[in-house]
């Protein structure tokens, strides 16, 4: 069955599920990751776009965000939480002394 829908159903009027508990229920207990929310799946994935630099703009349409503000205030501080780390371990490492001077790891 082809579908626009990520979960599709064959018996209701709009084409989708509608009402996801029961699936999403069956689903964990299958897979046995029963602390594992929907809204965890929706975090895990603008925090995988966000740490592939994927525009700001696409993230906040993916997640339905009215305004950029709450799409920015979370997911670009993850994306750039690394690149904070990376440059402190250089400054710590002595790395900057091996680079041209200003340059930083991260951008």
């Amino acid at each position: 069955m082809t579908s626009p829908w990520v979960f599709p159903s064959k018996t209701s009027k709009s084409g989708h599920l509608e009402d996801l508990k029961r699936a999403w229920t069956t689903i964990r207990k299958q897979t046995k990751l029963t602390d594992v929310t929907i809204h965890d799946l929706r975090r895990s994935l603008a925090s995988a776009m966000a740490s592939q630099n994927v525009n700001v703009a696409l993230i906040q349409s993916a997640l339905h965000h009215k305004d950029l503000k709450t799409t920015l205030g979370v997911y670009l501080k993850q994306a750039i939480k690394p690149c904070w780390k990376l440059n402190n371990l250089s400054i710590n490492y002595g790395l900057m002394r091996r680079r041209k001077k200003g340059r930083r790891l991260c951008r």
